[in-house]
């Protein structure tokens, strides 16, 4: 048992049953994994950063050899894109290039729509088994019909077919430490974003470094401090969730709700939209039994914007409550079913780091739902609906 999960099963709440519980009883109970590997995190976090440093000149020469204009594109597939998703506004605001995010699926689909003949993107693709069919068959179809785009993996699987069926591409292959066991991704997800997020900062490595143990510290801190609250949040009485986010926290709100579906088997409807969208039309998921989630930022222009709506559910009723989810949530935002959630930050941190605690958010809500609904977190598809690793299926020639 790690120490902070040590230190969790003093305290004396629901949540620390779970963890006080025997190994044997928490596998048979079924979330053995999920449970580890949410809460070593933090300690994985420090090892990734640290771990960073010997790929610094690689990196910058794979980065520098690219067509700037053309920028990059950031892909996977399910959780996977979700990492590029909640990266490319912060890599393009960092890098001064054009940085994208797209689905596997897409670039298998669609090739020409997404890189041009005349383009030459730097392609990452993200992949925690690299077995996904779709993410192989991308990186093979781009190898294929965009010879002159590079190639970056970042992978958790050393075995996996990223990492093996191409040797002569630029990879980043993490500790079989932050390989999850348990079918939904956790600890693999945020430890790919932390190595995506390396490219950021590949001229002021000690930077990084330091902000990555500065994200560790404030992880700690919402795990051990806020982990009963988002327990007694995620048992509540409602059927739908609602995750709202503005730039990269869009990207964690996605993964959020992705995470609230997989966990619950479906039987807790998720949707993700930004503060400006969901007006249009996506507003109607909203019933009386709908917990809305909401990640507020700390800039202060996205946080008035962000605010406007909030004040808008408020004052037509909307949802069964309110989770308000950031830095410094104003008192006069809150009404008698709303919850603040508020990070216990280190002054360094900004939005483009708080996406990576949003998305811990989201697992604790889903962990803890899961449990709720007499699920296993480490195979929540009873029915095996979806299973750790898609299953393979047919690749059709271009």
């Amino acid at each position: 048992m790690s120490d902070l999960l040590r230190e969790l099963s003093t305290q004396g709440s629901s949540f620390a049953a779970l963890v006080k519980a025997s190994e044997s009883e928490q596998r048979k109970l079924g979330y053995f994994h999920t449970l580890h590997e949410i809460f070593e995190q933090p300690e994985c976090w420090v090892q990734t950063a640290h771990a960073m440093a010997a790929h610094a000149t690689q990196l910058s020469d794979w980065l520098d050899a690219g067509d700037k204009s053309s920028g990059l594109l950031l892909t996977g597939s399910g959780s996977s894109y979700y990492i590029g998703a909640s990266l490319a506004p912060t890599l393009q605001a960092s890098l001064d290039i054009p940085v994208r995010a797209v689905p596997s699926g897409w670039l298998l689909l669609n090739l020409d729509e997404l890189i041009t003949r005349h383009a030459v993107p730097g392609v990452v693709s993200f992949g925690r088994s690299g077995n996904s069919p779709e993410s192989t068959a991308a990186v093979d179809l781009v190898l294929q019909e965009r010879p002159e785009c590079r190639h970056l993996i970042v992978t958790c699987n050393s075995e996996g077919k990223l990492a093996t069926q191409y040797p002569d591409q630029t990879q980043i292959v993490l500790d079989e430490r932050v390989h999850d066991k348990s079918l939904v991704m956790t600890n693999s997800f945020t430890n790919m974003w932390l190595a995506g997020r390396f490219l950021g900062y590949l001229r002021n490595t000690d930077l990084y470094d330091s902000l990555m143990n500065d994200i560790a510290t404030t992880g700690r801190r919402l795990l051990t401090n806020g982990s009963e609250r988002l327990f007694t949040i995620a048992t509540g009485s409602y059927k739908s969730v609602l995750f709202l986010g503005s730039g990269a926290r869009f990207g964690a709100a996605q993964e959020a709700s992705l995470k609230m579906l997989e966990m619950s088997s479906g039987r807790i409807a998720t949707r993700a939209d930004t503060y400006l969208g969901v007006r249009h039309g996506p507003l109607s998921f909203v019933q009386p039994d709908t917990l809305i989630v909401c990640f507020i930022s700390s800039d202060e222009r996205l946080r008035a914007y962000e605010l406007d709506l909030v004040g808008e559910l408020i004052a037509k009723g909307l949802g069964s409550s309110l989770v308000l989810v950031g830095v410094k949530i104003p008192r006069e935002m809150l009404r008698d079913d709303a919850i603040s959630f508020s990070y216990e930050l280190v002054e360094t941190l900004t939005d483009n780091e708080l996406s990576i605690l949003d998305v811990v958010v989201g697992q604790l809500l889903g962990f803890f739902r899961c449990l709720h609904e007499g699920l296993k977190p480490d195979k929540p598809s009873p029915d095996n609906v979806i299973t750790r690793v898609v299953r393979p299926f047919v690749i059709h020639a271009k």
